[in-house]
């Protein structure tokens, strides 16, 4: 069987706070789900994420190079201006729980659904 992919990009602005996001327009039900993000200060360090359907995730964060072993999305910019999601995948997509800390970020993120 051949492999399914799907590209669908979005934001979340600090603004937004925390709460859930729906992302879909996967098309198919998703294995699992690798993420680019960066956010408006530093858009030249993107950080990078996956999940799978086992709900197991992790993330590198834009700013450290180090691996965040629960989230999804993981967003430090200077300042403590931290904006993180888990991400559950759905029958179209996923959702991100968000969760943001001090004054957040706004990011910005294409994520790739492979099935």
């Amino acid at each position: 069987m051949p492999l399914k992919s799907t590209i669908v990009t979005g934001s979340r602005t600090a603004a937004a706070g925390s709460g859930v996001q729906s992302i879909t327009g996967a098309g198919f039900t998703p294995k699992a789900a690798v993420v680019l993000f960066t956010d408006t200060e530093t858009v030249i360090q993107p950080g990078t994420g996956f999940v799978d359907d086992a709900g197991v995730s992790a993330a590198l964060d834009t700013r450290n190079l180090y691996p965040i072993r629960t989230p999804f999305i993981y967003q430090s910019p200077a300042g403590g201006q931290i904006m993180e999601a888990t991400g559950a995948l759905t029958a179209d997509g996923i959702d991100l729980t968000w969760t943001k800390t001090g004054s957040g970020s706004d990011v910005y993120f294409s994520i790739m659904f492979l099935g």
